[in-house]
């Protein structure tokens, strides 16, 4: 599968995962009470589910395990909804990225050298807003369908800023790379050791060895060759840098 491919697959599940959260949260949640009927005479019964009086006045409480509906596994919307996870809006990923690629936030990403990427240009769509410049008074309640988009320029642009902005800043966060030279020459020591400290720096983790063997497909272009040190470097930070655990919390 050749790397362009990859990045598209990349955006489309990126793009599915922020349309499914942003879908759940329209879910109305369900009650937790026993729901009831009455009976001809007009009293309320209990239904299949809940606790119901034995002739002698015991309790009689079904058992959940042996009921054909019951669950004891939590309900999978419980892991997607608020409660547990939550999009990085303007300022979260503003500031983690800036950390994470040792650039200042006024360097990070500006539309034609002057305005802020994640303080002006897309500001709604990064989940923020700005009464004065954008007329918005209240942030989006959920990702819209540029927002994707908009985190790829933002991080791409950073991507590219933290190769080319500084020699400093390049040399410190890809040091086991020569970005002079073609990918031809990174030895397989040098690039887990670049891969593991994108991934300690941007996603708090180690790289599994499964996504190590994916990202070798960055090594070469389309046609087979050895692409460009500096392109390279961009493409893994911006891997990395857009990989969901590092767009969620």
């Amino acid at each position: 599968m050749t790397t362009l491919m990859k990045i598209y697959i990349k955006v489309f599940v990126f793009s599915a995962t922020l349309c499914f959260v942003g879908c759940s949260k329209k879910k109305k949640s369900k009650s937790d009470s026993p729901a009831t009927i009455e009976n001809s005479d007009g009293e309320a019964e209990a239904t299949e589910g809940s606790s119901s009086n034995t002739p002698d006045g015991q309790t009689n409480t079904p058992n959940p395990s042996s009921s054909p509906n019951s669950n004891t596994n939590p309900n999978e919307d419980d892991l997607i909804i608020g409660k547990n996870l939550s999009w990085k809006r303007a300022a979260a990923l503003t500031v983690d990225l800036s950390s994470a690629l040792m650039l200042s936030p006024a360097t990070l990403c500006n539309e034609l050298g002057l305005y802020s990427c994640t303080q002006q240009v897309h500001i709604t769509e990064l989940g923020s807003y700005d009464p004065l410049q954008s007329g918005t008074f209240e942030p989006i309640q959920e990702p819209n369908k540029t927002t994707p988009i908009s985190l790829e320029r933002v991080i791409l642009t950073a991507c590219t800023n933290s190769v080319y902005h500084s020699q400093i800043i390049a040399k410190k966060l890809y040091s086991d790379i020569d970005l002079s030279k073609n990918t031809g020459s990174i030895s397989a020591s040098a690039f887990k050791s670049h891969f593991t400290k994108l991934y300690q720096k941007i996603l708090l983790r180690e790289p599994a060895d499964d996504e190590l063997t994916d990202l070798k497909e960055l090594l070469k272009d389309q046609a087979g060759n050895p692409i460009n040190n500096n392109d390279f470097a961009i493409l893994s930070c911006f891997i990395v840098a857009s990989h969901i655990e590092g767009l969620f919390y």
